[in-house]
């Protein structure tokens, strides 16, 4: 009981010192730049050939007057899971509270596909590839720089696959041989809903 006492205690001294220590890099921060850490959280749907999923999305970055510049990672359900790594570069239209903006992301995305899309063959290999996206959107600002945020745009992931089967043999294990590969070039239209603090 005692252990688990002093765990607690030193677990929350660690949650507020790291709390202390991350507000006082975000205000040397705006003191020797102008600038302000900016983090987004965003739930999206994505809608194409294959039909409509949904992705999410973290961007963790600065704000500079009317830019913001993060690198981002989510979680991209479209045909085959994916996990997008990017550079996001934003720009608000109007210098104000509420505002439209532009964003362009670039990047690369990581397979992590389910077992239940490998369909049966012995064994399937996925690419990472290309990962883009670009769009506008409004930005319907809160007090102390908190917004929501509203945008429409497109997004473009690119992988391929590889199937392998097994040849026939009498006497197991049996070789397996490269029965086909596939290239994929996933276009999306990209509705999202987000939060930025």
């Amino acid at each position: 009981m005692n252990n688990k006492i002093i765990f607690l205690v030193i677990a929350v001294f660690v949650s507020f010192t790291s709390l202390a220590q991350e507000s006082k890099e975000k205000n040397n921060l705006k003191k020797n730049c102008g600038c302000q850490f900016s983090s987004i959280a965003q739930l999206g749907i994505l809608e194409g050939e294959s039909g409509t999923t949904f992705q999410l999305q973290t961007i963790n970055g600065i704000r500079f007057g009317t830019w913001s510049a993060g690198l981002g990672a989510g979680l991209d359900y479209y045909h085959y899971r994916t996990i997008p790594l990017f550079v996001d570069l934003r720009k608000d239209i109007l210098n104000r509270n509420r505002t439209p903006f532009v964003y362009a992301d670039l990047g690369m995305h990581f397979a992590w596909v389910q077992e239940e899309n490998k369909m049966g063959w012995a064994r399937t290999e996925f690419s990472n590839g290309l990962y883009y996206g670009f769009g506008l959107g409004y930005r319907l600002g809160l007090k102390k720089k908190d917004a929501f945020l509203f945008s429409l745009g497109y997004a473009f992931k690119a992988m391929e696959e590889k199937r392998y089967g097994t040849i026939y043999c009498i006497n197991p294990p049996c070789d397996e041989r490269l029965d086909e590969t596939l290239e994929y070039g996933f276009r999306r239209l990209s509705l999202q809903l987000g939060f930025n603090f």
